[in-house]
């Protein structure tokens, strides 16, 4: 009821993986419903990876609240883990993942959250979407004044590939 499963072919893994490695932390906007309130709203959701082994990769979301008030504390509300056993015999990485019960986040939320991850870490299209996404990224990471919480918001709602 929980679980999020995923099987992705391993070209796409690579492009995920590279840019994973280089850029270990982002945020990602998360509409909200605001009673009373006109303008859309977004909470920003911390996303964070680590490389836990030869063949595991996880990937964890936690609203940037949390974060800031837990640091290393903070309790992810859904935790995805990439298995890349099967990459070189089968080109395939097998994902499975879970969203905890009592987080105020629920499965449709969290693929959303997946599939930004996907749109911003380069594992889609290669278009210049894809490319304004990725600078985004790098941007966060390396702390430029050219990260704008506006665009980021922007490009997650954009429909373009």
């Amino acid at each position: 009821e929980n679980s999020l499963i995923s099987i992705v072919p391993s070209n796409v893994f690579d492009k995920l993986y590279k840019n994973a490695r280089e850029n270990p932390t982002f945020v990602l906007p998360l509409p909200r419903e605001t009673e009373g309130c006109e303008n859309d709203a977004f909470e920003l959701h911390y996303v964070q990876w680590q490389f836990v082994g030869p063949n595991t990769v996880h990937c964890m979301f936690t609203t940037l609240l949390e974060f800031k008030t837990h640091k290393e504390f903070a309790r992810p509300h859904t935790s995805l883990m990439f298995h890349t056993e099967l990459k070189e015999d089968k080109g395939l990485v097998l994902m499975n993942g879970t969203v905890e019960k009592d987080s105020a986040v629920k499965l449709p939320e969290a693929q959303l959250l997946l599939l930004n991850v996907q749109r911003f870490y380069g594992a889609l299209a290669d278009s210049e979407a894809s490319k304004r996404r990725t600078k985004l990224l790098r941007d966060f990471t390396s702390g430029s004044s050219d990260f704008s919480v506006e665009a980021l918001v922007a490009e997650a709602q954009s429909l373009e590939n």
